[in-house]
């Protein structure tokens, strides 16, 4: 039965669901070999000048060239065994070296020959039209002999492609018969074939977005995809038996016998797809809106663009604090690669002492960014004539005691119980916070997107586009998507010679031209001075508040109840030992971020391995200086863009929480409260600042409403709120304490 393209796309996929890490590997290994057998050429061609060089250079890339083709065909013996459900291994990469190496060589040869003699008649055009730049009609007839030469170079493509599936299926075919069978077998195929191969484009370009990363699933996907179309044309692939599961039927036992079944069945190959949807929610989502608990049932592949959608979200930001807190000092004191790896390995730590249950992401905190500043400006005492290294470094030393301080809040928690330290928290201060923590980034958002416009509304609206229309794997990583476009846009307006607003280059190559590929973090121990201490240690205040407030958020969103289990105070201690290790090593604090809670909401992927995965991906990129400077390249307008929505979204989840949880705005101690709190958390834009035994202490406009709406909550009169009584409303806020017993209020907090 000769299948459709998309149906063929879709059985690879099934076939490689959960077995992707041998492919991975195998092509990760067949990439590999290539690259490390032309470092020695690349390293000796210098002592070989003028045409010795060029001789060397050309037959050394053929070699390598042929190399790599039978690589690729050891790849798709990897393919063809796991498919057929024999033994697949990551040495059989190898076995076209091994077992009839003549044959490939030679078919490898034979293949490149005839693509080469096919594209002549293009390369020859293309180069004359360059070197003379004819016009006119011989202008014309050169540009369609060229398009001929081009077309026709597909044919021969497409003629031959499946050849070395052949060569692999029946070892004692020559390599003439091989090629000859190969072109009857592709008569009334090649368009089925061209369809295929330019599906996968788009692929291509997310692969060369992401630096390579990407591939590792699109080029499995694509050798599986094409093996599929060799069996569906040979009829193999009508002899593999596809067992269904309906609904109905389905069941965890029924689950382990159909394994075992497939197990122990001496069918030469078994394709199996499991349609097991009932009981599906049991074990990875729930009843809210479709949300994905176990990404691992996306697949490995899958998981990996999301975690690089969750990087790019908390990248911007990210990498704006040593940028912003560099401009205060006027030099580069705090690194960027210092700065991502100790994202990465703060957020893996926060895991770690949260039980891996918490998908949050800790990046680089904004609420420090007045205390950098004001120890920068420091210029009495010992700060006199002090270098601004050390500086930093006594600055890094107050955030290392800001983080301790996250510690007694814990252990506080701890001691008197999370009910008792959430009477003080009920929604309408929560609420009105996470507002606020949305709304006091708006205007960055607006300053970025300003930039460029044009950039930020294609990037906002194609967000928008694949959120709300998109299908499939596009519907849950509309932000990567934004990301990318935007950035493709991007390269084509700075090509055309089009600016920003204030009349700069949309993109600047020059940072990335100056980093190298490899490259240690620059780290820097930190220091202790009091006055450092007395202006960072306050900060914590804001930081524990907001804190708490994404926990919220992030409860809320993901529809769980992270303030109980696994416990406020543990996800605290994760949050202040992450922001004491990276300020520790010369980085700076770390906190919850409110971008990757939107992406959260946005992709219904709840899964914290995601997160982990992005923190691995942050961990990377701070040893590869060149590749942390491309994604430093996107331009603001881009991150202003996603920003709009990112931003929005926590503002959004803060009223959600407030409406949901039915608080009565006609009551004025509720109306104070929360007034009191959005003009605090608005109006004190460049914080609050006193004076302490002489040093200069600035508190920011969250800490401020933060501790105002605490206050405010705790003497006005009226105060009814019990958490844990209130099923309902604590359920729908994302802290319900007892969730299975939604109609039990026996539990109820009955101390106050």
């Amino acid at each position: 039965m000769s299948r459709s393209s998309s149906e063929l796309k879709r059985i690879s996929r099934d076939i490689l669901n959960n077995r992707y890490s041998v492919p991975m590997v195998a092509f990760l290994t067949a990439s590999l070999i290539p690259t490390l057998i032309e470092i020695p050429f690349s390293m000796t061609l210098g002592d070989y000048p003028g045409t010795p060089q060029l001789i060397i250079s050309t037959i050394a890339d053929i070699l390598i060239l042929l190399i790599a083709q039978m690589l690729d065909t050891g790849v798709m013996l990897v393919h063809m065994n796991m498919t057929r459900g024999q033994t697949y291994r990551i040495r059989d990469v190898f076995t076209p070296f091994r077992n009839g190496a003549e044959r490939f060589f030679l078919a490898a040869v034979l293949f490149d020959v005839f693509l080469v003699i096919a594209g002549i008649p293009a390369i020859a055009g293309v180069l004359y039209f360059y070197k003379t730049g004819v016009s006119g009609l011989s202008g014309a007839l050169l540009a369609a002999g060229s398009i001929l030469g081009l077309i026709f170079t597909f044919y021969v493509l497409l003629t031959y492609r499946m050849v070395f599936f052949f060569l692999l299926d029946h070892p004692h075919l020559s390599v003439r018969d091989a090629f000859r069978t190969c072109r009857k077998f592709m008569r009334g195929r090649r368009r089925k074939l061209l369809y295929i191969l330019f599906s996968f484009l788009g692929w291509g370009s997310l692969a060369i977005c992401s630096f390579g990363i990407a591939a590792l699933w699109i080029s499995p996907y694509m050798t599986q995809t094409l093996l599929t179309f060799y069996l569906d044309g040979t009829g193999e692939l009508d002899q593999i038996p596809v067992i269904t599961i309906r609904k109905q039927d389905a069941s965890p036992a029924l689950f382990f016998d159909i394994l075992w079944q497939i197990r122990s069945s001496d069918l030469p190959f078994v394709y199996t797809q499991l349609s097991i949807i009932s009981h599906q929610e049991e074990f990875t989502m729930n009843e809210k809106d479709g949300a994905i608990r176990d990404a691992s049932v996306l697949g490995v592949p899958k998981m990996l663009i999301l975690g690089l959608q969750h990087m790019f979200a908390m990248f911007g930001a990210t990498i704006l604090v040593p940028i912003l807190v560099n401009s205060y000092f006027g030099e580069d004191v705090l690194h960027v690669q210092v700065t991502l790896i100790c994202a990465g390995i703060g957020t893996l730590f926060f895991h770690l002492c949260s039980k891996f249950k918490v998908p949050a992401f800790l990046g680089s905190s904004f609420a420090f960014l007045g205390g950098f500043a004001t120890i920068a400006n420091m210029d009495s005492g010992v700060f006199a004539d002090m270098s601004n290294a050390d500086k930093l470094s006594y600055a890094c030393g107050g955030i290392v005691v800001a983080g301790l301080l996250y510690l007694i809040l814990a252990l506080i928690i701890k001691l008197v119980g999370v009910k008792k330290v959430m009477r003080f928290l009920p929604p309408v201060v929560t609420g009105p916070i996470i507002i606020c923590i949305g709304l006091s980034l708006a205007g960055s958002a607006i300053n970025n997107a300003s930039t460029n416009w044009l950039l930020a509304l294609i990037a906002l609206v194609t967000i928008i586009v694949f959120n709300i229309w998109g299908r499939g794997m596009f519907k849950i990583i509309p932000i990567l998507m934004g990301v990318i476009i935007s950035y493709i846009a991007a390269l084509i307006f700075n090509a055309m010679g089009m600016t920003n607003a204030d009349g700069s280059a949309i993109l600047s190559f020059t940072d990335i031209a100056n980093a190298s590929w490899v490259g240690v973090p620059a780290f820097s121990l930190c220091k202790f001075n009091l006055s450092a201490i007395l202006v960072m240690a306050p900060i914590a205040l804001a930081t524990m508040m907001e804190h708490i407030g994404d926990i919220s958020a992030i409860s809320a969103t993901v529809d769980q109840n992270f303030i109980e289990d696994p416990g406020l105070h543990r996800t605290l201690i994760g949050d202040g030992l992450a922001t004491s290790l990276s300020a520790l090593v010369g980085g700076p604090a770390n906190t919850t971020y409110g971008e990757n809670t939107g992406v959260l909401e946005l992709s219904k992927v709840y899964d914290p391995k995601v997160i982990r995965i992005a923190a691995c991906y942050a961990i990377i990129l701070s040893f590869i200086p060149k590749m942390a400077a491309v994604i430093g390249s996107m331009p603001s307008a881009i991150i202003g863009g996603v920003s709009f929505m990112l931003y929005g979204m926590i503002s959004a989840i803060g009223v959600r929480n407030v409406v949901e949880n039915h608080v009565d705005f006609t009551q004025s101690r509720n109306l104070i409260i929360a007034g009191v709190i959005f003009v605090c958390g608005l109006g004190f834009s460049d914080g609050l600042t006193f004076t302490i035994a002489g040093t200069s202490v600035t508190l920011t406009a969250l800490a401020v409403a933060a501790i105002a709406g605490i206050f405010l909550n705790a003497i006005l009169p009226g105060n009814d709120y019990h958490f844990g009584k209130d099923i309902t409303g604590d359920a729908n806020r994302g802290i319900d304490m007892k969730p299975n017993l939604h109609e039990d209020t026996s539990y109820a907090d009955t101390e106050e």
